[in-house]
Order: C-alpha cells, then sequence, then structure tokens
C-alpha cells in the first residue's frame, strides 16, 4: 500500500468575506479512513482533515485502487473559494521524503525524466491505437475510449516544452517556471480524465465493459489506462517537485 505525498500551500478565500487564508501542505494528517474490497482488490481512503478556527472543516481525499494506483481525489473546503491549491497523490510509502535533501533528489527526478517522457509518447500511441479495436459493437460514449484526440493533442507540444528546459545548463536552476508550469497542465488534465474514465470502467470489468467494448480490447483498453496513469503520476510529481523547487528560487 502506498502513501500521500502534500507540497505546496493552499490560499482559500472566505466564502463570505474578502479574507485570504493560507494552509501549508505540512499541516495535513493523512490517515487511511476506508478499505474496501472491490473486483481489482482492495479500494483504500486516504483523507485528512483540518478544523479552521475561521473556514470551519476542511478535507483533502485520496482514492488508491487498485493498490498503488490513484483513482480518484477530492478536496472539500466547506463552500470557500481555493485560490492556489496544496498539490497532493499517492507516492510510494517506503520512501522517506527526509532521508534525501530536497535538492538531491529533484536531481534524480529530473535525470529520470526524460525516459519518462519516452515511455509516455509510446503508451499514448498505443492508446491511439486502441481506439479502432472498440470495432462495431457501438458500446456507449465513455466506454468508447476514456479520453479524446484533443486531451493527446496537447501531450506532445507539453513533452517537447519539457524536453527544451531539461536541455537547459542547469534546469534545477535555469528552467523557466512559467514553462514547466504550464507544461504540467496538460498532463493533470489528462490524469484526471483518465481517472474519471477508469472510476466507471472499473466495476463493469466482471463483464460488462468487456461485454461493451468487446472481448479482447474491452480488457486491454482498461489495463492500458491503468498503465498510462502510472506513468502520468510520476511525470506530475517530478515536475510538480521541479515548480516547488524553481518557486523557492524567486
Amino acid at each position: 500500500m502506498s502513501g500521500v505525498y502534500a507540497r505546496g500551500v493552499a490560499r482559500i478565500r472566505h466564502r463570505t468575506r474578502s479574507d485570504i487564508f493560507e494552509i501549508d501542505a505540512n499541516e495535513l494528517d493523512w490517515n487511511q479512513v476506508a478499505a474496501d474490497e472491490r473486483q481489482m482488490g482492495v479500494e483504500v481512503e486516504h483523507e485528512a482533515v483540518i478544523e479552521h478556527a475561521e473556514l470551519g472543516m476542511l478535507v483533502w481525499r485520496l482514492w488508491e485502487y487498485p493498490l498503488g494506483m490513484e483513482n480518484d481525489r477530492e478536496v472539500d473546503l466547506n463552500g470557500h473559494e481555493a485560490i492556489d491549491h496544496i498539490d497532493f497523490g499517492l507516492s510510494d510509502a517506503d520512501v522517506d521524503a527526509d532521508i534525501e535533501p530536497e535538492d538531491d533528489r529533484l536531481s534524480e527526478r529530473l535525470s529520470a525524466l526524460p525516459a519518462q517522457l519516452d515511455q509516455l509518447e509510446v503508451a499514448i500511441a498505443k492508446l491511439r491505437d486502441l481506439a479502432p479495436m472498440l470495432g462495431h459493437n457501438q458500446p456507449p460514449e465513455e466506454a468508447r475510449i476514456g479520453v479524446s484526440d484533443v486531451d493527446l493533442a496537447q501531450i506532445p507540444p507539453a513533452i517537447d516544452a519539457i524536453r527544451t528546459e531539461l536541455a537547459s545548463p542547469d534546469p534545477s536552476m535555469d528552467a523557466d517556471i512559467v514553462v514547466v508550469d504550464g507544461a504540467r497542465r496538460p498532463f493533470e488534465l489528462l490524469r484526471d480524465k483518465i481517472m474519471g474514465w477508469l472510476k466507471w470502467a472499473g466495476p463493469k470489468l466482471g463483464g460488462g465493459l468487456v461485454t461493451a467494448i468487446g472481448g479482447y480490447a474491452g480488457k486491454e483498453l482498461l489495463e492500458h489506462h491503468a498503465t498510462i496513469l502510472h506513468q502520468l503520476g510520476a511525470v506530475i510529481d517530478t515536475l510538480a517537485m521541479w515548480v516547488q523547487h524553481l518557486t523557492l528560487l524567486i
């Protein structure tokens, strides 16, 4: 089972006043609050709750399903408005973030990023190839592919932008924070689309999905979405750390 990472600061505007309050990610105390058996194993719900003197109860939730894969997330700010969000997601519980200095961890992640981007390009190309396998069975629209060509078309430019910043003399110091942060957003949008599709498709694994899509294609599409979600998570985690580091340099 994995743990949850959280970094950055949430800036929240009061729902009836103009006051803005800040919540640091270090204030979030994550707990496992539920574990339910499902078709692909256990679904675990992680939750962090803050009782704020002015804002009331604030809740961050993340679902892990199957184990080791982020399935969904939500933030309940008690009706208040989020100006800036805390970045949070699933991480390897076996990795202790305090063991290794932040700069060293970032350097290692940036070194691994080109290979991760290569793998993601291959996976997205395969996802495009899977679309015709849906055949003539005319499944429900949401079952057809999960993400559209428009969603996928945003990824190559984002990958190119990241590779350009990685080519700078010292990416951890010289990269353009606006470019890196802007390139991160298409990956996050694609991740959210895939998580939504997996949330729809997962319960239908026992037969409904396979029947709707058509045999082998249904199973492979489900498995491949999960693979891409894992790859996106690794890239997004690195980009979030990179942006956080560059922010501290400003």
